[in-house]
């Protein structure tokens, strides 16, 4: 897989107010992602197989996905839904039950 020189997109935090808040950001079209079923995760298998880490991007469904997939000549690229990356995250982390616990807090108070 070939990678874009520049990333343009990827996990960035947005200040609103007083808050900085975290972002998901398109690698296509450099626009933020507003809502978890409108995203994608995209890494290229065989480069992951090959390599200790490959590189995540950060897409739109749809017409970025689709243009960023066939400009990168990739052939064994996944994708997963961003709504998932919790999960993803959570399994990764080892994530203890007390951590959990502050976590579901801090939601209720949102």
């Amino acid at each position: 897989m070939k990678h874009p020189d520049r990333r343009i997109g990827g996990f960035f935090h947005r200040r609103e107010g007083n808050l900085s808040i975290p972002t998901f950001v398109c690698d296509y079209c450099g626009k933020r992602i507003i809502s978890g079923e409108e995203g994608l995760r995209l890494w290229d298998w065989a480069e992951s197989l090959a390599q200790p880490f490959a590189a995540t991007y950060i897409l739109h469904k749809g017409n970025c996905h689709d243009v960023f997939e066939k400009a990168q000549d990739a052939y064994d690229v996944l994708t997963d839904d961003l709504v998932l990356l919790p999960l993803c995250l959570k399994n990764d982390l080892a994530i203890s039950d007390d951590l959990e616990r502050r976590v579901a807090e801090a939601e209720a108070m949102l």
